[in-house]
């Protein structure tokens, strides 16, 4: 044979080899996309201008992200949710977040086991109970399409449990990855909270003045913004960490102060005196000498840092004091607790007449008040989670609702003892921290609020984990088995 034939029959061999089924299918479904989203993204480098050329290749980076590293992308999407200027943005996010979580589990064939039943019922109560009020309040109040907007987007992010339950499966390795993204959040929070205190430049949604509603001093600078409660789960994980010894107790006292500074310079009493309560939760489960161990590190920590602020910073420990002490001035109207009461009594007259179904979503349950113009929002918004949740969903949907935080949290209560030692702290932290979020949600909206719903979806997905019918996290699964 010839080399020239030699070499034709090379060539033709190779060139039939390209077009086989796997190769095609790996042309159109990964280099023609690939292909696609380069020629777009070059034509819109010449058309548009920068800043949304900028925004474009963001997206695209953002949804690489997605597809290859999900646990990253989870992080990035909850800090977008976190500091989005706009809430449409925040939404648009989600959905397409939620999309792509969804793809990529579909295209890899991952399985879940069963979601604990007991949990699955109290969640369907729940669900069915705000898809009546979104009918109520069209068909029966016909309240407006943009207050049932605004008072629902929050439950839509419970569609985050489902898929946060196919991505960890039950297993102690994504579990923990779970965690570490919601941890890693919160030092995000503490760093964005510290340098718009420090700065005095608002770079997220919120707040940054000065504290001039209590006797802590007008010349005091507060910050509020979403995502303080990532800050207080993290002050009790890394105090669990250093009482179990996983991180050295210098280690963990130097990577516990951007929490407490963060935490100070937002300057929410209920935020502060429920994260103490949480610290002090674990003592309900574990043994007498670890139980001991965390009170006298607890003393000792608190006079160690008061001693040294007495001596660097008096006036912190100062504007602590005051702001503690500032509620007892707080009874009249105009004042933050007056207008949570003025809430409350409102609240109470709704149910009263509308007890079963509430106003629906996005009814109104208070009159217009012309003090509170400049809030437009006000005849819808309350502070109080549980009387909003029973404003809009009825008594019975605020009993659904709590009857399943109830039996996720009970559930992993009772699995806890047969948790093994390594899974053991980021359970405990979740159990610890859900009853002082609860607690707070009294006098602050968190279990309505979108980045709130998310945090509480994670929680629960490891609650669930741990709970029944199967109490301990299977190990992960290895490559080539059924």
């Amino acid at each position: 044979m010839s080399t020239l034939r030699q070499y034709s029959l090379g060539f033709g061999a190779t060139v039939g080899g390209l077009f086989t089924r796997a190769n095609l299918r790996a042309l159109f479904l990964l280099w023609l996309p690939v292909f696609l989203a380069s020629a777009f993204l070059g034509l819109c480098s010449v058309i548009l201008p920068w800043w949304l050329c900028m925004g474009l290749a963001g997206a695209v980076g953002y949804l690489a992200l997605l597809w290859l590293f999900p646990w990253l992308g989870l992080g990035a999407y909850i800090v977008i949710v976190l500091a989005a200027p706009d809430f449409k943005i925040a939404d648009v996010a989600t959905m397409v977040t939620m999309a792509v979580m969804v793809l990529r589990l579909v295209m890899h064939g991952q399985l879940a086991p069963p979601f604990p039943r007991r949990l699955r019922s109290a969640a369907w109560w729940f669900f069915a109970v705000v898809a009546l009020s979104f009918a109520l309040g069209i068909v029966y109040f016909h309240n407006s399409a943009p207050s049932m907007y605004r008072d629902g987007r929050a439950f839509v992010y419970w569609l985050w449990l489902p898929i946060l339950w196919r991505m960890t499966a039950g297993q102690a390795e994504p579990l923990q990855k779970l965690m570490r993204v919601l941890i890693g959040i919160a030092y995000t929070v503490a760093a964005l909270a510290l340098f718009q205190w420090v700065t005095g430049i608002q770079v997220v949604s919120g707040l940054v003045a000065s504290l001039d509603s209590s006797g802590a001093g007008k010349n005091v600078t507060r910050v509020q913004m979403p995502g303080f409660l990532f800050v207080s789960l993290a002050i009790i994980w890394l105090s669990l960490q250093m009482l179990y010894r996983r991180v050295p107790v210098l280690i963990g006292a130097l990577a516990m102060l951007p929490l407490l500074a963060a935490l100070y310079v937002n300057f929410g009493r209920g935020l502060w005196i429920w994260t103490f309560i949480g610290v002090l939760i674990p003592l309900m489960f574990i043994g007498g000498g670890r139980a001991f161990k965390l009170l006298a590190t607890l003393v000792a920590g608190a006079v160690l840092v008061a001693g040294t602020l007495a001596l660097v910073k008096p006036a912190v420990i100062e504007n602590i004091s005051e702001r503690l002490v500032s509620v007892k001035n707080e009874g009249g109207r105009r004042t933050s607790y007056g207008w949570r009461e003025l809430e409350n009594q409102e609240a109470i007259r709704t149910l009263k007449h509308s007890p079963v179904f509430g106003v629906g979503m996005g009814g109104e349950y208070r009159p217009w008040l012309h003090e509170l113009r400049l809030f437009a929002e006000h005849v819808r918004y309350i502070h109080n989670t549980y009387f909003f949740l029973a404003v809009k969903l009825g008594i019975p949907g605020l009993l659904c609702f709590l009857l399943f935080f109830w039996r996720a949290w009970n559930g992993a209560r009772q699995g806890l003892a047969a948790v093994e030692e390594s899974n053991r702290v980021t359970l405990l932290a979740g159990l610890s921290f859900f009853p002082a979020c609860m607690g707070l949600s009294i006098t602050q909206p968190e279990i309505v609020s979108p980045h709130s719903v998310v945090l509480f979806a994670a929680l629960i997905t490891i609650f669930a984990s741990y709970s029944a019918p199967e109490v301990k996290a299977v190990s992960p699964r290895r490559k080539g088995t059924a």
